[in-house]
């Protein structure tokens, strides 16, 4: 029960860039990240992030391509009916016509019937506008609404979500499970990256020894973004494995 509360948020290619710049909305990210290590929300990306992401200076193309791997992101095949829809969206002067990726990675997270976006695109994706008139078309498709999120306001969705509508249906397990969650996301705010992975590695220590088990350290990996291509309609896509 507590996997279907999950959010499948789909992942913009500012979101990477943001993981690693010291802008207001950084620690943010890395919170965000680290819930979708521990499987609070499910992480989704495209080929259309990762060839924006390829044409930055390394190292910070390799690191932000790591970043796939690192936290199990799931890159979404691209659909045949991304660009129509893409198109549908310039087209009706939602997203302007010179700014063709930003209206496939809608497509692809309203194709795949995501929970949201998280994108720190202000200035074409993640603003008032398009967030008005983006259901408007997806409704012609018979296609759910998409919302769009900083990782600050995916968390505070998540937060109103379980505390106003399913927190009592909770059997006790899984409540606790909530709780431990909650309280490891407030020890982990506001640390940089190196601190949490130094944090986890702390906590886990013990296990690890005791089972044996390898640890990753964020170092720069070879790249392997574990492409799906799932079989089953957008509305059963699966959670990460």
């Amino acid at each position: 029960m507590f996997e279907n509360f999950r959010l499948r948020l789909y992942l913009e290619t500012t979101t990477f860039n943001w993981y690693f710049d010291s802008r207001p909305g950084h620690e943010g990210v890395v919170r965000l990240f680290e819930a979708i290590r521990m499987e609070q929300f499910a992480g989704y990306t495209s080929k259309y992030v990762t060839d924006e992401l390829d044409k930055a200076q390394e190292p910070k193309r390799t690191n932000m391509l790591n970043l796939i791997d690192e936290f199990g992101i799931i890159l979404l095949d691209p659909k045949p009916e991304v660009d129509v829809l893409a198109e549908e969206y310039r087209n009706a002067g939602i997203i302007p016509q010179s700014q063709k990726q930003d209206s496939r990675h809608i497509a692809v997270a309203s194709l795949y019937e995501l929970c949201g976006i998280v994108s720190y695109n202000f200035h074409h994706i993640n603003r008032d506008k398009t967030k008005a008139l983006i259901p408007e078309v997806n409704e012609r498709r018979d296609l759910g609404g998409i919302m769009f999120f900083t990782a600050e306001e995916a968390f505070e969705y998540y937060d109103k979500f379980f505390e106003e509508e399913e927190l009592g249906e909770m059997d006790p397990i899984e409540a606790e499970v909530y709780a431990i969650r909650r309280q490891i996301d407030e020890e982990i705010k506001g640390m940089t990256p190196e601190e949490v992975t130094a944090y986890f590695m702390r906590e886990t220590e013990g296990i690890t020894k005791q089972f044996h088990m390898k640890t990753s350290r964020l170092k720069p990996a070879k790249l392997g973004y574990r492409p799906r291509q799932p079989d089953e309609v957008y509305s059963e896509l699966p959670y990460p494995e």
